[in-house]
C-alpha cells in the first residue's frame, strides 16, 4: 500500500467484503489517497484525473467495509463536502481467510501491482526526453535460504519500509512509488531431492 511517512494502526482484512471492496484497482487508488490526510471525492478524482462522480460508490463501498470513514463535512456554497480517511495506515490480510485452501488475496494483490503499473507507466510517459533524476528500478529474484534467514530479510525490509515512511514529507520536491513483495514461494524441487 501506498505509504507517505506516516504512523498508526493496522487494520487487519477479516471477511471477504473487505477483500473484495480492495480488489478493484480504482478503489485501491482511492484508498491510496486517503492514507494520511483526509481528502473528498472531488479532491481524489482531481489527483487521479477523473471526474468526482465516478468515485462516489467506490467511496460508499470502501466505507461500508471499514476501509474509510467520514472524518468531517464542510459547507461550501449551499453543499456539503465530505472528508474521508483510510482507517488505518497499513492493512493485512487475516490468514483465517485463507484456510481450507481459498485464497481470495487474489484481487488485493492484483489490485496494488496493476496501481504500480499504472504509475511506472505514467512516469516513463512523462520523463520520456527528460533528463531523468532517478531511474526506474525494478528487479524480481528469487532465492533458496533458510527460515532464520528469510525472517532476519523480511526484518531488514520492515526497517527499510519504516525509513522510506521516515524520509517522505510534504516540503519534498518529488514523489517515489515503491512496491515490495517478500513471500514464500511452493516448493518446486523434485521429491527426492525434498529429503
Amino acid at each position: 500500500m501506498k505509504q507517505t511517512g506516516r504512523k498508526g494502526k493496522d487494520l487487519i482484512l477479516r471477511d471477504l467484503a473487505q477483500l473484495r471492496a480492495l480488489g478493484d484497482p480504482l478503489r485501491y487508488q482511492i484508498l491510496e489517497h486517503l492514507i494520511g490526510e483526509a481528502k473528498t471525492a472531488k479532491q481524489v478524482a482531481q489527483v487521479l484525473g477523473t471526474k468526482p462522480t465516478r468515485l462516489y460508490h467506490h467511496f460508499g463501498v470502501l466505507e461500508r467495509a471499514g476501509i474509510i470513514r467520514k472524518v468531517r463535512t464542510r459547507k461550501v456554497r449551499g453543499a456539503t463536502e465530505k472528508y474521508y480517511q483510510a482507517t488505518a495506515n497499513r492493512m493485512t490480510v487475516d490468514p483465517r481467510l485463507r484456510s481450507g485452501g481459498v485464497v481470495p488475496v487474489h484481487p488485493l494483490y492484483a489490485a496494488a501491482f496493476h496501481s504500480t503499473l499504472d504509475e511506472i507507466d505514467a512516469a516513463e510517459r512523462s520523463l520520456a526526453g527528460t533528463a531523468r533524476q532517478t531511474p526506474i528500478l525494478v528487479n524480481r529474484l528469487r532465492i533458496r535460504t533458510t527460515a532464520a534467514t528469510a525472517a532476519g530479510l523480511q526484518k531488514q525490509l520492515e526497517e527499510w519500509i519504516a525509513s522510506c515512511e521516515q524520509a517522505s514529507s510534504a516540503d519534498g520536491d518529488a514523489e517515489f512509488g515503491i512496491t515490495v513483495a517478500f513471500y514464500q514461494m511452493p516448493d518446486s524441487r523434485p521429491e527426492e531431492s525434498k529429503q
